[in-house]
């Protein structure tokens, strides 16, 4: 009887009352190799890294679609930073390792030995020995996700494969998709002619034991656009990640697009032609004339519209963003994505006057104040640095304008000391009340006076929120209830110290991959871009070059730099053009 029982469980395990069903708004079936590139599979031989290799394999999948720019990472280069060469662990591990150092080396830099490296196994990050694949990426790594409900595990397969383990927990594998007869395709670590289609997967069905396990525990890393470095969009995204041959092997089309956000209004848009996609600017450059490469042409009609280069602020949401352009020396279809780039003005708390650009023989040379907002330069962020949009070979280094560099040495990155956050949605700013052995953080009515509503700032990568004034540097944390806090003493309470990014004008919480809402908390939800709620505003700022602070002489109309602390405080408006 005892033996009919146990009969009975493995067979309701396996055939068990979790009947998924493919919801009929899904597709019947998916394999993501069909819709964008997937590291091949390697055989793990004797070496116990299967979490490394599904890890490295949903991450480079997925930070290819997101940043639309396709490189294959080293499943040993992750190993060796992780110090657990031929040891096991987690997918999660793997990818908090990366969202905290943000690199990867490339995977013929560092091929898959099968076993311990042996001697000095090196970390490229580490001892500088190999580029870092993920510089061209415009996007980091945020936490990692368990879809809660079967649905929600398939609608994730369509963004990227899924990590998850399988015979107890005690192997990972790579979820791809799943077919019309409730399966899940799965791909292995026994090399490129493992199973039944001789191609690395096999399939396993949902009600299977292990089925189930995948539906339970698959998980995948949110992975975020980097507003901070490109501070532009396009209303369209492309709908897969296309590789074409390049001198450094294989690229994406989505480095036209990435360049692009970077120009100001030297670029307009992208266009896609057949496989690659290039700028406005370099579209059939060899037989259009300059006004010809700038015209959208409409393709039924024939006509042509000129598209104009200069500053436009018109709301253009209520236009779809992609047409399509014919070249007049060619009969072939063109797709055109338009470019919006977010930009900033700064304004003077005291005079109320704006940063305007000087000229000497027609360059950008030094900055100005100006009265009205129309004369004002517009810039951009990107890594820290304040770009000019209009003129973006130049970026603003103390009170000059320079030409700008392409490796940032952290000499050209502002920082923002004293500064008021507000939200223009609730109308507050973040304040800070003092209490041991924490200092609460939460929203007030804003008083950009009030020393308890300062804090230091900085604009580029991943940052650390210190209170201002603070001689021991005491940095924002949060608790295990998600709770935001000023450490003010050494407790035995346990927390998180708080990693924060601008990226897109909202503070994303890294680690949780939330944003601080209008009131100051954690939100609900992850970052999702374009949310106008969570907008966070710099006001009130004494803003701070590597060795020199930004003032002015207002009734020169000059801007200048001075040694000392400064005590002129600057407010950033947003704009989009």
């Amino acid at each position: 009887m005892f033996l009919l029982l146990l009969l009975l469980s493995h067979v309701m395990t396996i055939y068990g009352q979790e009947d998924h069903v493919i919801p009929k708004n899904l597709p019947s079936s998916w394999d993501y190799r069909n819709h964008g590139p997937v590291h091949p599979s390697i055989h793990q031989a004797g070496c116990p890294s299967c979490s490394w290799v599904s890890g490295t394999i949903v991450l480079e999948a997925r930070m290819a679609r997101v940043s639309e720019v396709y490189r294959p990472y080293s499943i040993q280069g992750l190993m060796n930073c992780l110090e657990r060469v031929c040891i096991g662990g987690t997918t999660y591990t793997a990818w908090a390792h990366v969202r905290r150092n943000m690199y990867m080396a490339h995977r013929d830099h560092q091929p898959y030995v099968k076993k311990e490296c042996g001697g000095v196994c090196l970390c490229g990050s580490v001892n500088d020995t190999h580029p870092n694949m993920m510089e061209d990426q415009f996007a980091f790594v945020g936490p990692s996700v368990i879809p809660k409900t079967f649905e929600e595990k398939l609608e994730a397969l369509l963004e990227g494969p899924l990590a998850a383990t399988i015979y107890r927990g005690r192997h990972a594998v790579t979820i791809l998709g799943w077919t019309e007869n409730r399966a899940w395709i799965s791909q292995e670590s026994l090399g490129p002619k493992f199973g039944n289609f001789k191609d690395g997967t096999e399939r396993i069905r949902f009600n299977s034991t292990n089925g189930l396990a995948i539906a339970k525990n698959g998980r995948y890393p949110a992975i975020f656009y980097d507003y901070n470095r490109a501070n532009a969009f396009f209303k369209t995204e492309s709908s897969k990640v296309r590789t074409i041959s390049g001198d450094g092997g294989e690229i994406s089309v989505g480095l036209a697009k990435n360049r692009c956000a970077r120009m100001g209004v030297k670029c307009r848009g992208v266009i896609t032609e057949g496989n690659t996609t290039k700028l406005v600017e370099e579209f059939a450059a060899s037989q259009l004339s300059d006004d010809q490469r700038m015209r959208r042409y409409d393709d039924e009609s024939g006509t042509d519209e000129p598209v104009s280069t200069e500053p436009d602020d018109s709301d253009r949401d209520e236009k779809a963003e992609e047409t399509v352009i014919r070249n007049p020396f060619s009969s072939e279809v063109y797709s055109f994505q338009r470019k919006t780039q977010l930009v900033f003005y700064l304004k003077h708390d005291h005079s109320g006057r704006w940063i305007g650009i000087k000229f000497r023989k027609g360059i950008p040379f030094n900055t100005k104040t100006v009265r009205d907002k129309i004369n004002a330069s517009p810039f951009f962020f990107s890594e820290g640095r304040f770009i000019s949009y209009h003129y973006p070979d130049y970026q603003l280094y103390h009170n000059l304008l320079v030409p700008l560099s392409h490796t940032t040495t952290g000499e050209e990155v502002w920082e923002l000391k004293e500064c008021n956050l507000h939200s223009p949605h609730s109308g507050k700013s973040w304040v800070e009340t003092v209490s041991k052995p924490r200092g609460i953080l939460s929203s007030a009515p804003t008083n950009t006076s009030d020393h308890s509503q300062m804090f230091d700032i900085k604009l580029n990568g991943a940052w650390k929120l210190y209170k201002s004034g603070s001689d021991d540097l005491q940095p924002v944390a949060y608790d295990n209830r998600h709770s935001l806090f000023i450490i003010t003493e050494i407790s035995n309470t346990r927390y998180l110290e708080g990693i924060l990014r601008w990226n897109a004008r909202q503070l994303v919480f890294v680690t949780t991959g939330q944003v601080i809402d209008s009131e100051f908390g954690l939100s609900e939800d992850l970052f999702s871009f374009g949310v106008k709620e969570m907008e966070m505003v710099p006001r009130s700022c004494l803003l701070k070059g590597p060795t020199r602070w930004l003032g002015t002489k207002a009734y020169l109309n000059k801007m200048v730099v001075k040694k000392r602390e400064g005590t002129e405080r600057w407010t950033f408006e947003y704009g989009e053009l």
